[in-house]
This record gives structure tokens, sequence and C-alpha cells, in this order.
């Protein structure tokens, strides 16, 4: 039995157009492709905006981090946008070391990140 807390990815359309990732437990590389799964399914079921919920992530390693980077790259070549929410302060360190927070948009909530594409769809 592991101590290793369960990994979950949530796919959910709060608009026709509004996809949110919703994942939970630790974004390394066993679970990293799961994570890349629903970010393409996202782009291939037509998102023009992406929410990336890490709020119950307590850990993502460079897996995670490349996951990330292609679900991005992917949406971008589609023209959608990418945000991701990230309370988690370690998390957060990790994005910022990689240099991806000064490229993607970084929340601290799931309303926030809501909110900035309510806006742009209005």
């Amino acid at each position: 039995m592991s101590d290793r807390p369960s990994f979950c990815v949530d796919l959910v359309w709060p608009t026709p157009v509004v996809a949110v990732v919703a994942l939970t437990g630790e974004v390394d590389l066993d679970t990293a492709p799961r994570f890349m799964q629903a970010l393409f399914r996202a782009a291939d079921e037509g998102a023009r905006q992406v929410v990336v919920d890490l709020s119950l992530v307590p850990f993502i390693d460079t897996a995670g981090i490349a996951a990330l980077i292609a679900g991005a790259r992917r949406l971008g070549a589609q023209k959608a946008s990418l945000v991701v929410v990230c309370p988690v302060a370690g998390v957060r360190r990790t994005l910022s070391t990689s240099g991806l927070a000064d490229t993607l948009g970084i929340c601290a909530t799931r309303a926030e990140a809501l909110a900035d594409f309510y806006g742009e769809i209005a």
C-alpha cells in the first residue's frame, strides 16, 4: 500500500468554449501523460480558453511542466489561451523557476481565472 495520494484529472466545461482541467495529487512522470491527454482533449474539442487548476497539486516535476508546455503549444496553435490557477507556493515557485510564470497567465483562484475568460467572451 502506498502513502502517495491518488491522482485525479477532471475536464469540465463551464461554457461550450471554456474548459477547466482540474488536477488532484502529484503531477510527475507517472501522472503527467494523463494531464497532457486532458489538455489535448480540451484543445481537440474546441476550447478557446483553458483553465488548468493546480489548487490541489502539492508537487509538479519536469514531466508535469513538459505536459503543461505541450498543452499550451497545442492550444496556442489553435489560437486558444491557457491560464493556470496556482495558489500552492511550492508549485508556483516551480513554475517561476521554469520560466512559465512569465509566459502563462497565473491566477490565485479558479474564480479569478474564469472571470478573466468571461470578460474575453463578452
